[in-house]
């Protein structure tokens, strides 16, 4: 698996990247590899689209314009190897 190292200190910001990717790459902090104190990192404003993390429809996530990535492929896919 591929790693990403992401540049933040912003802890919630860490472990919505770590969710919203733990089957596709490794997110690695500045904290895991032990370098966070020896440069800043400027984070300003939101810098990422919104996750929609316990949203389940389709409509609410279009409404209040939530990031969405069709798995309708890769869920045919799972279905079939069932």
């Amino acid at each position: 698996m591929n790693k990403l190292l992401f540049a933040s200190k912003n802890k919630g910001k860490i472990y919505e990247v770590k969710s919203f990717l733990k089957d596709i790459i490794e997110v690695i902090s500045l904290e895991e590899i032990e370098i966070s104190d020896n440069f800043e990192v400027v984070e300003k404003g939101n810098t990422l689209e919104k996750i929609p993390i316990g949203i389940s429809t389709f409509s609410q996530i279009i409404k209040e314009d939530y990031l969405y990535i069709d798995k309708t492929e890769e869920a045919y896919e799972v279905n079939n190897q069932l």
